[in-house]
């Protein structure tokens, strides 16, 4: 049978310390930032993010929409990380009704990493729109259109009413919010569960979509839309509802369901390609 030796000690001393020099141990340096635009005449928040959380919370009786944060960069050592701090900025500017804030950093190399996170008050009847690539998303207390996209992190809806958009490539979307009275509602996401509490207005639309995951759905008993629901690979419940004509069909390893609830103004869409759906009545 062949043996093989260990590796001299000088030798794996060498391997180590070659392998310290390609994978530098990371420093991080941090530093707070926070911007104030009046309220008056503006109606909308627009944010674009490349790494790091955002948090946008609707409040009552502000005079100046605050923008606070941090920024962080990473480097081999602190005066690494300090030198390229500079690189890093949070530019706030206007556009007509809008206040744009938007994240400028280099492209992102091995040496050195670059986060933004995001922590800002806007009032509650506000437009809000955000982008991030990596980070989680939280959007609360927003009366007003919502539109919030991630490729990488989960989107959370706390108290959102208003016209809502929600995709996220890899996470999950949950909370819970309320559509208006003929408005609409998209919710997506291709890795990732959506779990939401909603209240529908009368005559919305909605549809909500997963690839890989599952849907949880709880609205109001009284909710009124025509129902149509496909799961590829999993279950389709329904709970605590008055799905009237429901049209069932169970071919093997997935399951499609239609029905109405209540007299069907608007439309509700679920769909999921590996997954199950749960619709629940409150």
């Amino acid at each position: 049978m062949q043996t093989f030796s260990a590796l001299p000690a000088a030798l794996f001393a060498s391997i180590f310390v070659a392998a310290c020099n390609v994978f530098p141990a990371r420093v991080e340096v941090k530093e707070d930032f926070s911007f104030s635009k009046p309220v008056a005449g503006h109606s909308a928040l627009t944010l674009t993010n490349v790494n790091g959380t955002v948090t946008v919370t609707g409040v009552d009786g502000l005079t100046s929409a605050e923008i606070k944060g941090v920024r962080i960069v990473g480097g081999s050592s602190h005066g690494d990380a300090s030198s390229h701090l500079a690189d890093l900025k949070v530019d706030v500017s206007e556009s007509g009704e809008t206040i744009v804030v938007k994240t400028e950093q280099p492209s992102v190399g091995f040496r050195n990493s670059y986060t933004v996170n995001y922590n800002i008050r806007v009032p509650k009847n506000w437009q809000v729109r955000t982008e991030n690539v990596n980070g989680d998303v939280t959007i609360a207390s927003i009366t007003r259109d919502v539109n919030a996209s991630v490729t990488n992190g989960d989107i959370m809806l706390n108290g959102v009413a208003g016209i809502l958009k929600a995709e996220s490539t890899n996470g999950s979307i949950a909370g819970d919010a309320a559509i208006p009275d003929n408005g609409s509602c998209v919710v997506e996401t291709t890795n990732g569960s959506v779990t939401l509490r909603m209240m529908l207005g009368s005559g919305a639309d909605t549809r909500m979509e997963t690839t890989n995951g599952s849907i949880d759905l709880q609205v109001p008993k009284g909710t009124s839309a025509s129902v149509k629901a496909e799961a590829g690979t999993g279950s389709i419940g329904v709970h605590d509802l008055g799905l009237a004509s429901a049209d069932r069909d169970e071919p093997g390893a997935g399951a499609t369901l239609k029905g109405a609830l209540g007299d069907a103004k608007g439309s509700l869409v679920l769909q999921t390609t590996n997954g199950s759906i749960d619709l629940k009545g409150y």
